[in-house]
């Protein structure tokens, strides 16, 4: 391929990602091909990195802690370098920072909780890293912990403890314990409805209610209620799309205001998973560009070596596979790994064990099958370890 072709293939794929409609247009419109994996893979091949932003976090990071012996101070200098960690989807990074400022925020409890440093929001933050770096079963155990330490708080953290039962009920769900699942998410809608009955809560609300809708979305598509979960995740995009907007009025009144890269991160999870189950409907268009859409933006914002880049590759993967185009499924899935692998995740990650289960059945739907035979050893050596892992995903 000469440059010239190179650079008008790239072209096109860029302009293909632009212009896909949101899943709800799709069914009005006519179908458009879809870019072949070649333009695909030419795309993230071609992926070139904010150098200036990096170089910009990367300083942040690696900047040396605060030289006091005021634990709000440490607290907040170790929390913004694992920020900036984040940022930069360094994931072991972070999790090594969010301790070393759990540590220090344990003692200055008096810090506002929804603050850079402030105790909550690390507790919350490490629990969620904890996933990608120790694995599935190592953020639940620590999200039970913290659910147990917010009910025993004389703090009132109303979002923090919504937000622990939401991440201990997904974890459930993975882990195939459904009615656990059901029995916390029951408590979750009760829980809402007593919040929702307190004026002062009005601005996080949507906020709050994403993030349930999210999950009853999740319950319902590993349940097979493939339309109800459709619902569900419309309803969290939503609710999503209204606490984006509201965002800077919570900022201006003192509220947690999360950065708006991470509600945004937030909602594409949620499109990923609509995507998922519009595949179950085999409503295989409207998933494609769906998915092109959330990789549009994830490596415009996070980089291609991403969480959402890796988790929009295997689900792309699956579409493929569903329309029998194998051999090109394979290779987004081996994309999909390769991408998870270099941002860092775990093995016994739940994003990891899907994408390579997904590498396992593109590899051996495309005549490869001797080359998912040493995944899938791999794979069950890694679920046998925990009785939990093998239960969700064996």
């Amino acid at each position: 391929m000469t440059c010239r072709s190179l650079a008008a293939a790239l072209v096109a794929t860029l302009a293909l990602l632009v212009q896909g409609p949101a899943a709800a247009q799709v069914r009005d419109l006519p179908a458009q091909p879809p870019p072949s994996v070649a333009d695909l893979v030419l795309l993230l091949q071609s992926y070139a990195p904010d150098r200036e932003r990096i170089v910009l976090l990367r300083a942040e990071m690696n900047a040396p802690a605060a030289a006091t012996g005021d634990p709000a101070q440490l607290a907040i200098a170790w929390h913004q370098k694992a920020i900036a960690a984040q940022e930069l989807q360094e994931v072991d990074n972070t999790t090594d920072f969010l301790e070393k400022a759990l540590a220090h925020a344990r003692l200055a409890r008096n810090v506002n909780p929804n603050q850079v440093g402030g105790y909550f929001r690390i507790r919350s933050e490490y629990a969620h890293s904890l996933l990608y770096t120790r694995g599935t079963a190592a953020s639940m155990d620590s999200f039970q912990a913290f659910a147990r330490e917010l009910e025993g708080s004389r703090q009132p953290a109303p979002g923090y403890v919504l937000g622990a039962y939401v991440a201990i009920t997904n974890h459930y769900i993975h882990f195939g314990d459904m009615q656990s699942a059901r029995d916390t998410l029951a408590r979750l809608d009760a829980y809402f409805k007593t919040l929702s009955a307190r004026p002062p809560l009005a601005l996080v609300l949507s906020h709050f209610s994403q993030q349930i809708e999210g999950v009853r979305g999740f319950l319902f598509s590993q349940e097979g209620r493939f339309t109800d979960a459709q619902n569900a995740y419309l309803a969290a995009i939503r609710q999503q799309e209204t606490s984006m907007a509201d965002n800077a009025v919570r900022a201006s009144l003192g509220l947690y205001a999360p950065p708006l890269d991470q509600l945004q991160r937030a909602n594409d999870s949620h499109r990923i998973l609509l995507a998922h189950t519009l595949i179950s409907l085999q409503r295989l268009d409207e998933s494609e560009l769906l998915l092109r859409e959330v990789l549009k933006g994830a490596l415009v914002r996070d980089g291609r070596n991403s969480v959402l880049v890796g988790r929009a590759l295997f689900t792309l993967a699956r579409v493929l596979f569903e329309r029998g185009r194998y051999p090109e499924a394979a290779v987004v899935a081996e994309w999909s790994d390769k991408t998870l692998e270099e941002a860092g995740l775990s093995e016994v990650s739940a994003p990891r064990i899907r994408a390579r289960i997904t590498l396992v059945d593109t590899r051996t739907a495309a005549g490869r099958a001797p080359q998912a035979v040493a995944i899938i050893d791999s794979l069950r050596q890694k679920l046998g370890a925990d009785s939990r892992l093998e239960e969700g995903f064996g």
